[in-house]
């Protein structure tokens, strides 16, 4: 189920009917056996993904979520490292209203990532952004050029798997994919959108 349904069925109170999505899922922990750039994501191609959308035309962003630089957090995450599962949010700033107040991702979504590659390079995401308000919003300032970069987030806890601590930053091997956010500069330097445009 998408997070726009999810975020509907909490809006009118009502219990999210229970559907079976194939969906496809990074092996956890990352295994080296692994095509290393391959694309992940819907089991169906991605056409057959777009046409389900209910209205059109689809817009999409693609781009570099992350990679192995050290971000302005103190942290480096490796892209070989990521584990990721699909459909994942694409926010806006985390989420984060202007008062500070954090949203649940399902309810703070503009939209869905539903392809993920992760390489030596980085992790390149696609993402579908809604046809609602606050993706209208989004989108426009996606075309302007004021939300130019991505900023992923991982999951805290046992996902996160640190291997060593150099000047300082953290250096992690294995983590798992929380979110992806549009913003007008992420943390992780070289992680930008590359591409809009609607499908």
């Amino acid at each position: 189920m998408s997070f726009q349904r999810r975020a509907e069925c909490r809006a009118d109170r009502v219990s999210p009917p229970k559907v079976k999505r194939e969906r496809e899922t990074l092996p956890y922990p990352y295994t080296h056996s692994l095509p290393c750039g391959t694309w992940y994501g819907y089991r169906d191609a991605t056409h057959h993904y777009l046409k389900s959308l209910e209205k059109s035309p689809t817009r999409i962003v693609e781009g570099w979520a992350s990679n192995g630089n050290v971000n302005s957090h103190g942290y480096s995450l490796n892209p070989r490292g990521c584990a990721v599962t699909l459909p994942a949010p694409l926010l806006v700033s985390h989420g984060k209203t202007n008062r500070g107040a954090k949203v649940p991702d399902e309810q703070a979504a503009v939209g869905e990532i539903f392809e993920a590659r992760c390489s030596e390079r980085g992790v390149y995401i696609r993402a579908a952004v809604w046809n609602t308000r606050a993706g209208d919003h989004a989108w426009e300032r996606v075309r302007s050029g004021e939300y130019g970069a991505f900023s992923g987030a991982a999951m805290n806890g046992k996902s996160l798997v640190l291997r060593g601590v150099s000047g300082g930053n953290g250096f992690y091997d294995q983590w798992r994919l929380k979110e992806v956010s549009l913003c007008p500069e992420g943390a992780c330097p070289g992680a930008v959108v590359t591409r809009f445009y609607e499908a």
